[in-house]
Parts: C-alpha cells; structure tokens; sequence
C-alpha cells in the first residue's frame, strides 16, 4: 500500500502463515480464472520482541539509494 511518509510503498512483513481450507477456482466474468484461497497469520513465539510477534510494518520514508 502508499507510504504515510511519500509518495512511495509500504508493506507488512509477516513471519509466519499458513494456507487453510482448501482453495477454490474463481470465475470472473470476463477475467482470468483465480484460486480463492484464505491465509491466516500465526503469532510467531520466537520473535526477539512482543512487539514483533505478528510482524512489522515497513514504510518508505526517503527515497532509495
């Protein structure tokens, strides 16, 4: 998604999912065929903070090198 910070990206960096249910084909009209599927985020009991348990958020702040 955009950047709060510029006109750049963001992205959720997520440690750990999984695939669940079992994945459906999707007809749009008038569209390629998708596969529906559904994921679901696991708390990561690992991680080095208990802020980070479920991921990070990364946003661009400045443009790239």
């Amino acid at each position: 998604g955009p950047s709060p910070y510029m006109d750049a990206f963001q992205q959720f960096e997520i440690p750990i999912v999984v695939q669940s249910g079992s994945p459906a084909p999707a007809f749009v009209k008038g569209d390629k065929t998708v596969l529906d599927t559904e994921w679901k985020a696991l708390e990561d009991p690992n991680a080095s903070t208990p802020a980070t348990r479920f991921g990070t958020l990364r946003a661009q702040d400045a443009p790239p090198l």
